[in-house]
C-alpha cells in the first residue's frame, strides 16, 4: 500500500511566464494532491501531499524537460485540506530568469479569427502560452503588477476567467479583452486621429496599400511599414533612414507566400513558424524585389507574430517591409511621444497603442546551416531566460562585451544573464541603453569582477578603467571562442579558427605577426580554456586605417603593396580603381608606413577580393562587400582550391590573389573559388595538426556559403565542427567568451 508522501521542489530554468503555476494546479486537481505553489522570482517552490506524489512529479517533469529541479526536500505529511496558488514573493538577488516573448499561439489565433468569440479581432489576445512577457517586465516574479499591463486592469470577465481552473486563461496573468485591455489608434499630422481598434487598423492598412511609410508599434517596439512590392515606397523609406542599399526584412501574410520566392527547408519551416518567430534568412531562389534585397545572398523573412500583425497582414493582402524604426546606429524606439518626435520625418503616419514597451527589443535573426541553426542577432523570443554555465563562477562577474553589436552580460554561481542585442556604442542612444543595463548588472553585485575587451577604443574598456572593481580583460579572439566552447561545452583538444574583421591582439611575438595587432584570420590551439596562437593569416597594409573598412579599394590595395611594393600602383586595376591624386597620397602613406597598420583580418581580404571582382564604392553597412562576394559565388556550381600556402606559423594568401588576378573565369566562378579555397586551408591546418574536432568563431563565419564548404570539408576528412549556434558568432556573443576565460580562471592565451 503506497505511503502519503509531501514533497518540496524548488524549480528552476523556464519557469516564469509559462503557465506553469496554473499546470501545476492542474496536476495536483487531477491525482487530488494537496499543497501549494508560490512564485519567488528566481525560482518556484512546489509542494505536494498525497499518494504517488513521486511519481506523478517526475512524470511531470519528463513532459517538461526546460523546467530543473533545484532542490527537493521530503516533509512530514501536513493533511492540508487544498492546493492553493499562493501569492509571489520577491526574493531576488543574482541573475534572474525572464521569461521570452512568445508568438501567437493557435488557439488565440483561431480565437482571433472567430467572429463568435468575444477576442475577435483583438489586437492584443494572448494566454498562457503565448504573447509578451520579458517586453513588458518591470521586475520578477512575473505578475501582471509588475508588468506595465497592471495599468489595464482586467473587467469582471477577464477575472472570472483568471480564476476558473477550467479556463485556458486560468491564471493568465496578462489576460485581457476589448473592453478592458489596450486602445489602438491611428494618427498622423495635420489630421484627425483615428480612433477604435478596426478602424485604426484599416487607415493603416490603406496607408501603406497607397504606398505611404507607416509606423507600426508592436511587441518591442516601433517597426516602420511599407510595400515591399512598391519600389518607389522602399526607395522613399531608404533615403529617408540613410540606409541606402542595406537589405530589408519582409513580413509575409502566410507560409505559402513566403515559399512564392524561396524554396524552404524543414529546418527554416519550423523556425518561422516557433514560438520565437525570428527573422529567418533564407536562400533566394530568383532574383526579386532587387530594391528590398539587393545584392544581399539572402531573403530576410519572417511571419506575423503578434495579433496586431495578423490583423494588419490580412488587410495589406501581401508582403511588407518591416524595419526597425530608427535612424542608423540608433536604438530602436518603443516609446510613443519619442517615436512621433524622431520618426517623423521617416514615417508618413502612426499605428500606436497605449500598452508601455518596458524594455525594447529588436527582431532576433537566424539563419539555417545544414541541419543546424545559427542565431545571428539575439533579441524578441530568444532573450530573458538564463543560460546554465557548466562551470561554477569563483565569483560575480559583469562581461562588457564589445564596441559593435555590444551586448553586457552578467554571471554569478552557476548562471549567466544575457542582455538582449544593443548597437553600436558610438550612438549616444545606445550607449545609454547600455550603461543601464551594465548599471542594472552592478546593483545586483556592486564587486562583480568587470571582464572587458583590451582594445583601448572601445568605449566599453574606456569605461571600465573609469572603474575601481577588479577588472580582467581577454583579448577579442579568445573570447569569440571559447563562447562556442563554452556554448557546446567542449573541452576536448581542438583547432579554434577565429576569423572577423577586426580584433585587438596581443603584442606579438617576433616572426609570427610582424607587429602586427589587428587580428581577424588567427588559428589556436585549444585545450579546455587554454589556447595557443599557431596560426595566422599573412598580414597586410592597411592604409588609412579604420578608412579601409568603408574602403574596400584600400584593403586590395594593401594586400598588392604586401605583394610588389610600389609596383602596385602600376597594376591596371589600380589604375582603374584610384585618382592620380589617391595614387599619390596612397603611396606615401604606403612608403612611410604611415597611419597603415598591419592586419590578418580574413574580413579585409574578403573586401580586397570583391574589389578585385567587380565590387565597386564604398559600403554603407557592415560586410556589405563580403555577403556581395557570397551571393555571386552561391551562383556558381564550380569551385577548385587556389592553394592558399601554409608557412611556419603564416598562411599565406599570395598565390590565391595572383591566381585571381590572371583568372578568365566569371565573377561568380572566382567568388565560388574563393570560399572554397578557405574551406580547403582550414582543413590542412587541421590535418597537419592533427586535430579530430575544429570550432569557428567570428563574423566572418556567418557566412552559410563558407560554413558549409568547412563542413563538407572536414566530413570527407572525418574531423568534427563545432561553430555558434544559440550565441551569435559576431562581436554579439564577446561578452559570452569573456565570462567563459573568467570561469576557468587560467591564463587563456599563449602567444
Amino acid at each position: 500500500m503506497l505511503a502519503r508522501q509531501r514533497i518540496r521542489w524548488a524549480l528552476q530554468g523556464k519557469v516564469q511566464g509559462v503557465g506553469l503555476r496554473p499546470n501545476l494546479f492542474r496536476l495536483a486537481h487531477a491525482n487530488q494532491f494537496k499543497g501549494l505553489v508560490r512564485n519567488l522570482g528566481d525560482r518556484v517552490e512546489v509542494e505536494l501531499e498525497g499518494f504517488g506524489v513521486a511519481t506523478e512529479f517526475s512524470r511531470f517533469l519528463e513532459q517538461n524537460p526546460s523546467i530543473e529541479v533545484r532542490e527537493h526536500t521530503c516533509l512530514p505529511p501536513l493533511g492540508s485540506a487544498e492546493f492553493e496558488i499562493c501569492d509571489s514573493l520577491a526574493e531576488l538577488c543574482g541573475p534572474q530568469n525572464y521569461p521570452a516573448d512568445r508568438a501567437i499561439c493557435a488557439d488565440c489565433e483561431l480565437e482571433l479569427r472567430d467572429p463568435n468569440d468575444r477576442r475577435f479581432g483583438y489586437p492584443f489576445i494572448s494566454c498562457t502560452q503565448c504573447g509578451p512577457r520579458y517586453t513588458l517586465i518591470e521586475q520578477l516574479p512575473f505578475d501582471r503588477k509588475r508588468t506595465t499591463f497592471r495599468k489595464h486592469p482586467a473587467c469582471q470577465e477577464c477575472e472570472a476567467e483568471y480564476r476558473a481552473p477550467s479556463s485556458r486563461r486560468f491564471h493568465a496573468q496578462l489576460i485581457s479583452c476589448p473592453q478592458c485591455g489596450p486602445g489602438l489608434w491611428w494618427e498622423h499630422e495635420g489630421e484627425d486621429s483615428v480612433t477604435g481598434r478596426k478602424g485604426a487598423l484599416e487607415k493603416a492598412a490603406h496607408e501603406i496599400r497607397l504606398g505611404r511609410i507607416v509606423a507600426v508599434k508592436g511587441v518591442g517596439g516601433f517597426h516602420l511599414f511599407c510595400l515591399a512590392s512598391d519600389k518607389r515606397a522602399v526607395e522613399q523609406l531608404r533615403k529617408r533612414k540613410q540606409r541606402p542599399t542595406k537589405p530589408f526584412a519582409v513580413m509575409f501574410p502566410t507560409l505559402d507566400l513566403i515559399e512564392k520566392y524561396v524554396q524552404l527547408n524543414h529546418k527554416e519551416k519550423e523556425l518561422l513558424q516557433s514560438p520565437e518567430a525570428p527573422i529567418v534568412l533564407v536562400r533566394r531562389k530568383q532574383r526579386s524585389l532587387d530594391w528590398v534585397w539587393g545584392n544581399s545572398p539572402s531573403l530576410s523573412a519572417l511571419l506575423p507574430y503578434s495579433a496586431l500583425h495578423h490583423l494588419l497582414l490580412d488587410q495589406v493582402g501581401e508582403p511588407v517591409v518591416a524595419t526597425s524604426a530608427n535612424r542608423a546606429g540608433d536604438r530602436l524606439i518603443c516609446d510613443n511621444r519619442h517615436a512621433i518626435e524622431e520618426l517623423r520625418d521617416i514615417a508618413d503616419s502612426f499605428l500606436m497603442h497605449d500598452l508601455e514597451i518596458r524594455r525594447p527589443l529588436d527582431d532576433s535573426i537566424i539563419q539555417v546551416i545544414g541541419e543546424k541553426s545559427m542565431l545571428l542577432r539575439r533579441g524578441r523570443g530568444f532573450t530573458g531566460p538564463l543560460w546554465k554555465s557548466p562551470r561554477r563562477f569563483p565569483k560575480a562577474a559583469i562581461a562588457l562585451g564589445g564596441h559593435l553589436k555590444a551586448a553586457p552580460a552578467f554571471a554569478q554561481g552557476d548562471f549567466i544573464e544575457l542582455s538582449p542585442y544593443q548597437g553600436d556604442l558610438s550612438s549616444e542612444s545606445v550607449w545609454d541603453q547600455y550603461e543601464t543595463s551594465v548599471n542594472t548588472f552592478r546593483r545586483k553585485a556592486e564587486d562583480a569582477v568587470l571582464v572587458f575587451d583590451p582594445h583601448p577604443h572601445y568605449l566599453s574598456h574606456q569605461w571600465a578603467k573609469k572603474q575601481k572593481n577588479y577588472k580582467q580583460p581577454v583579448y577579442h579572439h579568445v573570447a569569440h571562442l571559447l563562447a562556442c566552447t563554452l556554448e557546446h561545452g567542449i573541452v576536448e583538444p581542438a583547432l579554434g579558427v577565429a576569423w572577423d574583421g577586426t580584433g585587438f591582439g596581443p603584442t606579438p611575438r617576433p616572426g609570427l605577426s610582424r607587429g602586427n595587432r589587428i587580428w581577424g584570420g588567427e588559428f589556436f590551439l585549444m585545450a579546455g580554456q587554454a589556447l595557443h596562437h599557431c596560426f595566422q593569416l599573412r598580414p597586410f597594409p592597411l592604409p588609412g586605417g579604420t578608412q579601409a573598412i568603408l574602403d574596400p579599394r584600400r584593403s586590395l590595395l594593401g594586400m598588392l603593396y604586401e605583394m610588389e611594393k610600389s609596383l602596385a600602383f602600376e597594376r591596371p586595376i589600380i589604375l582603374e580603381l584610384f585618382s592620380d591624386q589617391e595614387r599619390r597620397m596612397l603611396s606615401t602613406m604606403l612608403s612611410r608606413q604611415a597611419h597603415c597598420p598591419q592586419t590578418s583580418s580574413v574580413g579585409r581580404m574578403f573586401d580586397a577580393v570583391s574589389v578585385l571582382l567587380g565590387f565597386r564604392g564604398k559600403v554603407s553597412y557592415e560586410a556589405e562587400a563580403a555577403m556581395w562576394l557570397q551571393s555571386r559565388a552561391q551562383s556558381s556550381s564550380k569551385r577548385r582550391d587556389l592553394r592558399l600556402r601554409v608557412h611556419t606559423q603564416i598562411l599565406d594568401w599570395e598565390l590565391v590573389l595572383r591566381r585571381l588576378l590572371a583568372s578568365k573565369n566569371t565573377p561568380e566562378d572566382s567568388a565560388s573559388d574563393f570560399h572554397w579555397t578557405l574551406a580547403n586551408a582550414i582543413s590542412s591546418i587541421a590535418q597537419r595538426l592533427e586535430c579530430k574536432m575544429v570550432c569557428l568563431a567570428g563574423g566572418v563565419f556567418q557566412n552559410s556559403l563558407l560554413v558549409e564548404h568547412v563542413s563538407e570539408k572536414l566530413g570527407h576528412d572525418g574531423i568534427a565542427l563545432n561553430f555558434p549556434e544559440n550565441i551569435p558568432p559576431n562581436d554579439e556573443g564577446l561578452s559570452f567568451g569573456q565570462l567563459a576565460a573568467f570561469s576557468s580562471q587560467e591564463n587563456n592565451l599563449c602567444v
